[in-house]
């Protein structure tokens, strides 16, 4: 790997690393919660596709800033993983907003939705779905049984939810890996990571500060550029024709 300078995001109020120039205003947007986990995707000024759902305690959280967003429409929902940190709002959010697609890593009737002419898909067969012409979400199942990993692609451009290293993983390198709430230094697989060979780590703040030192010092020793996410940063990715910039925007 090339070595990177490591930025602590917990330790920076509001900062731009302009890594490529963008000739649209596409967006990942990594978003901090107290408990669970949401990203969410702003694709063509009209358009949003959340991955995840957070947990209930999160709810006040997504709805103010899906406020902010009022005139986009939510074409899709992914799960990455199903339990409560990942799916805790999903039923709510149905109820509130229409949605085209949901998008599970396999089919789970703890984590579903009942609304008219919504599109489910099970990536356990799927395996793969192009959300619109420049985006896909491909899945890859864990060699166990259990959940796999979960991967948008945009070219060259890929951003990687890491849930497990149980998997055969045939995609690129990965340009950015996130590790949510619930993983800990000591679930991450070192081999794995050098498949991946990610650029940059987006980490979910945990509630325990020594495991935010721990998995720091897991991707400083990687030479992975690493950002966390706390209650007051979000990280920002914007996407265009070329690969992407980063930023951090201070809530």
């Amino acid at each position: 790997m090339k070595p990177l300078k490591i930025i602590l995001a917990v330790l920076i109020a509001m900062t731009s690393f302009p890594l490529f120039q963008t000739d649209q205003n596409d967006e990942l947007i990594y978003y901090p919660l107290n408990e669970g986990n949401i990203a969410f995707l702003k694709v063509n000024e009209t358009d949003i596709y959340l991955f995840n759902t957070g947990h209930e305690v999160d709810r006040q959280q997504i709805l103010e800033q899906l406020g902010h967003w009022n005139n986009y429409n939510i074409r899709g929902i992914i799960i990455t993983k199903i339990d409560e940190h990942n799916c805790g709002n999903l039923t709510f959010l149905a109820k509130k907003y229409l949605i085209d697609q949901l998008i599970l890593p396999r089919s789970s009737q703890s984590c579903t939705i009942d609304q008219k002419g919504m599109q489910v898909i099970d990536l356990s067969r799927e395996k793969s779905v192009q959300l619109t012409k420049h985006y896909e979400v491909n899945h890859y199942p864990s060699k166990q049984g259990k959940a796999g990993n979960i991967e948008l692609k945009r070219n060259n451009f890929s951003a990687y939810w890491y849930e497990t290293s149980s998997v055969n993983h045939k995609s690129d390198r990965a340009t950015i890996v996130y590790i949510p709430s619930y993983i800990y230094e000591a679930d991450l697989d070192i081999s794995f990571l050098d498949k991946l060979d990610p650029r940059v780590a987006v980490i979910q703040e945990k509630a325990k500060k020594e495991q935010m030192r721990l998995l720091n010092d897991v991707f400083s020793k990687e030479w992975i550029e690493a950002f966390f996410l706390t209650n007051k940063l979000s990280v920002h990715i914007e996407l265009g024709n070329n690969p992407y910039r980063i930023f951090l925007v201070r809530r």
